[in-house]
């Protein structure tokens, strides 16, 4: 059983790991990865959209020099209100080149995940977001996967 359990498991980390595609925003020295079949709807020295079936991945420059690490989660939450009709979940999330926060909610009947993250060398502001049509678990695991890949392109 636990043989049958591991290998279902490396199955599907496999497919995670190759149903994906790599993107780069290069006015930033930034990388991640989508899953396959997203299409870039924006891509500018600020902004940086893309869409798949069901998910809308966004990320912009947040250009707001009162905002820093420590300040991160409420300054998140501040933006957040602003936009997000429930917010249900927030906290810290940091990677390996930024530190950052997020909340989770709802937009216009849609799971949206606001995250928002500092570089840890150049002292940029980043805000993501990922809005998804359904409201399921997986949804949000496929989000963290998402935030999870963005790393500096050096």
């Amino acid at each position: 059983m636990k043989k049958n359990a591991f290998v279902l498991l490396f199955l599907v980390l496999a497919n995670f790991a190759v149903a994906q595609t790599t993107w780069q925003w290069k006015q930033h020295n930034l990388k991640f990865s989508l899953p396959n079949g997203f299409k870039v709807k924006n891509n500018t020295a600020n902004h940086f959209q893309a869409k798949g079936v069901g998910v809308e991945f966004d990320i912009f420059v947040w250009q707001d020099r009162k905002v820093t690490a420590k300040n991160m989660k409420d300054a998140l939450i501040v933006l957040a209100d602003t936009y997000i009709d429930h917010i249900s979940q927030y906290g810290e999330h940091d990677l390996d080149d930024f530190e950052g926060a997020y909340v989770i909610g709802d937009y216009q009947g849609k799971k949206t995940i606001f995250f928002g993250f500092i570089d840890k060398r150049g002292g940029t502001n980043f805000f993501a977001e990922v809005i998804f049509d359904e409201d399921d678990e997986d949804a949000l695991q496929d989000a963290f996967h998402i935030v999870d890949s963005i790393d500096r392109i050096d």
